[in-house]
């Protein structure tokens, strides 16, 4: 997805310092429930404000939302996204 950085959700602490408490954060995970919404939790905690991705990646991509291709990074960031051409957005009614 356009903008995602992927982090290690069981690493909450050490990557929380870079977030900033002036814009939402929304997270995910594949499938939508568990992991994404124990992030959103864990950062709501400490004050964010944190939402999940209600169906998580597979939701998205069933939606047909823009994605882009994964290639590999340094091991503390995981996964960053490739310059990939996306798609627009799907319009919801």
């Amino acid at each position: 997805m356009a903008g995602a950085v992927w982090r290690d959700p069981e690493r909450v602490d050490e990557w929380i310092g870079e977030l900033s408490k002036e814009e939402p954060v929304i997270t995910f995970c594949v499938y939508g429930f568990h992991i994404g919404c124990e992030t959103a939790a864990t950062l709501r905690k400490a004050g964010f404000d944190a939402r999940f991705m209600a169906g998580g990646h597979y939701g998205w991509k069933a939606a047909k939302g823009p994605m882009r291709l994964f290639e590999s990074a340094s091991p503390s960031q995981g996964p960053m996204p490739a310059e990939q051409p996306v798609s627009p957005a799907p319009s919801i009614a």
